[in-house]
Parts: structure tokens; sequence; C-alpha cells
């Protein structure tokens, strides 16, 4: 790797850009290296300064696991299988398997292993999507739903069961905070960066978007563990 130019660090330091330590004598000197975490990234020590050229990809590789552990967390892999078992259960309820078969032969009817419920009044347009344990013949349609989250009257698609509301009011929960919470972090250290004349320490970006500062806590503790 090729050291730069003394006017090329000078036109960097010039511009405010970030030149690494390595970069200002005449041999090249390896950087410290952050302790990788449990989820397998790099953890950054807490007052740490955020360098833009290098750690803007970091941040936004944190964000992405870190909004998909708190997802997780809220709805755990179980509440997505009685959620499911309960949609399933309500379906075969409503179209008894003799009376699929018979559909079937005349070419209205299926197999199909997706339940779409479209959540009323949720953040997202996009319905959310569960997987049956076995694919059941259906005809079109039939495992459509919809989750009111409104007071608005009824609508063409059945509604879910009462028993599984809870979870898509925490779906919907989940959606709403990933840009909220996690994505508008992405750009944040910019703006602190253009209010206060520097950029900010990693403590600073924790403190200010309390999920991924969470998060970064947990790895940091696992690490101090092992």
């Amino acid at each position: 790797m090729s050291q730069p130019t003394r006017e090329q660090v000078n036109h960097a330091l010039l511009y405010g850009a970030r030149v690494a330590p390595s970069q200002l004598g005449g041999e090249e000197r390896p950087g410290k290296q952050m302790p990788v975490g449990p989820a397998g990234l790099p953890i950054p020590a807490e007052r740490a300064i955020y360098r833009k050229t290098i750690d803007s990809e970091l941040l936004g590789r944190i964000v992405k696991v870190a909004h998909g552990a708190w997802a997780a967390s809220r709805l755990p892999m179980p509440h997505w299988e009685a959620t499911a078992d309960t949609l399933t259960a309500d379906i075969a309820s409503r179209y008894p398997a003799a009376e699929m078969a018979v559909l079937a032969k005349y070419g209205h009817a299926k197999p199909i292993d997706i339940v779409a419920v479209q959540i009323r009044g949720g953040f997202s347009h996009a319905p959310v999507r569960l997987e049956m344990v076995a694919p059941r013949t259906l005809p079109h349609r039939a495992t459509y739903y919809v989750a009111d989250l409104t007071e608005q009257p009824p609508c063409a698609d059945p509604h879910v069961p009462a028993a599984t509301l809870e979870f898509f009011r925490v779906w919907d929960e989940i959606a709403r905070a990933k840009k909220a919470d996690f994505i508008n972090a992405l750009g944040w250290p910019g703006q602190f960066k253009n209010k206060e004349g520097r950029w900010p320490r990693w403590f600073e970006i924790e403190k200010a978007w309390p999920k991924i500062g969470a998060w970064l806590r947990d790895q940091r503790q696992a690490l101090r563990r092992t």
C-alpha cells in the first residue's frame, strides 16, 4: 500500500478530511483493531471519535444488526409460529378440506402455504407474510386477512382472530421504529458535525439513539465476560 505524498496529506487536512496517523509519518503503521463482538461486528470504544471515512459503513452494519436484534426481542420466533398456527386453524375452520378437494378438481383451489395480513392503519402498506406449517388447498385470497388497528367500518377481507391482534400491533411498532429509531441514525453524525464543528464520540451517538446504544452496551458486556 503506497503512502500519500506530503501535498496530498496537507490538502486533506486543509479541507477537513481525516488522515490516519499511519499516513503522517514516513512508514505505514497498523491502526488499532476494534474487538469483534458476539454478533460478528467490530465494537467501537464508547469514547472513540466517529471517523466518517471508516465508521460510516460500520454504523450502517450496526444499525441493521441492532434493529434485527431488537425486532427479534419484541417478536420472538415462537410468537410468529403461534400466530401462524392460529391463522391456519381459522382458515381450516372456514374452508373444509373435503370441499376444497372438489374445488381443486375444477381449478378453483390450489395449494397455498403463505398467509398475508394487511395492517389497516399501519405504518407500512406491505402485508405481513406468515408461513403455514404445511400447504393447504384453498381458493384465491382465502389466506388474505386484515388486522384492523383503526375504528373504520369492516372491509371485504376477513379480520384476523382477536387472539392475534396484539402480534400485529407489535409488528407495526417495529416497522415504525425501523426508520425513526435506527435508519435515521445514519445521517446523525454529519448533523452533529455541522452543529458542533466536530465529529461525535460513539457514546454521544448511543445517547442520541438509545436502542442502538443498548445493543452496543450488550456487545461490550459480552466482550468483557470473555
